[in-house]
């Protein structure tokens, strides 16, 4: 006789089970079973493999709880390392920026010096394209001008000591000088200037002039001086736009 009442503890299958038989497999999870006949109450237990099942059952929790650990532990600490790389990233930059900026050289376009008594003050600049220059009774020595190439204009006013102009053979892209109240008497570096187109000349100690009329794109001049000895020929100057002298226009 054939009786299908019980059902495997391990999986909830019904068994099928021959009356008098002490064990029994479960033909859907494979569990092996034995029946214990001795009471009126049916019991069955499992042998064999089952107490490896349970023991493997308990691995795989303890495992599964590992892996769940380190996950969990890995979604935590991977973003405060990466935090911590970008961070030490930011300071190496910001560390190396800030030694850049220690080290390296000024960029300046514009830049007025005033009231020292050199030049020092430019040796680190670059990139300069206007400049001026005032109060400068104190500075003896303006040759180290001639390392701005890029100079567009100059001004330089108040420099007594100022009596050489030869820096300006190095300014190949100079358009615009102006000297005011200087020790410079000769112009003649300025011949050939084929850059220059402005010139302002007010209170040094020039006296003679001419030498304007040999800066081929010459524009515009305006000269103050308490005495003139010569001046260039100004119809030969194709250029010329405005040519004063003492307030006088004379073009």
């Amino acid at each position: 006789m054939k009786i299908t009442s019980l059902t495997c503890p391990h999986c909830g299958a019904a068994l099928d089970w021959e009356e008098g038989q002490d064990k029994a497999k479960c033909p859907y999870c494979g569990t092996a079973l034995r029946i214990d006949l001795s009471g009126p109450d049916v019991t069955v237990n499992f042998y064999n493999g089952g107490q490896n099942n349970s023991s493997r059952e308990v691995e795989l929790s303890v495992s599964q709880k590992i892996i769940i650990g380190v996950a969990t532990a890995s979604i935590v600490l991977i973003p405060l390392i990466l935090l911590g790389i970008n961070t030490a990233a930011s300071n190496e930059a910001g560390r190396h920026s800030s030694q850049t900026e220690t080290t390296a050289s000024r960029v300046f376009e514009d830049y007025t010096l005033s009231g020292a008594s050199s030049l020092a003050e430019l040796s680190d600049i670059t990139g300069l394209k206007h400049l001026t220059i005032e109060d400068a009774a104190m500075i003896s020595d303006f040759s180290s001008l001639s390392r701005f190439p890029y100079l567009e204009s100059i001004t330089i006013q108040d420099a007594p000591q100022l009596t050489d102009l030869g820096f300006v053979k190095s300014l190949q892209g100079l358009q615009s000088l102006s000297l005011k109240n200087t020790g410079v008497q000769d112009i003649s570096p300025l011949s050939g200037m084929k850059s220059l187109v402005s010139v302002t000349l007010e209170n040094n100690r020039i006296t003679d002039f001419t030498a304007l009329g040999s800066v081929p794109y010459l524009k515009n001049a305006e000269i103050r001086a308490e005495e003139v000895t010569g001046l260039p020929e100004l119809t030969g100057m194709r250029f010329l736009e405005n040519f004063t002298v003492n307030g006088e226009q004379k073009k």
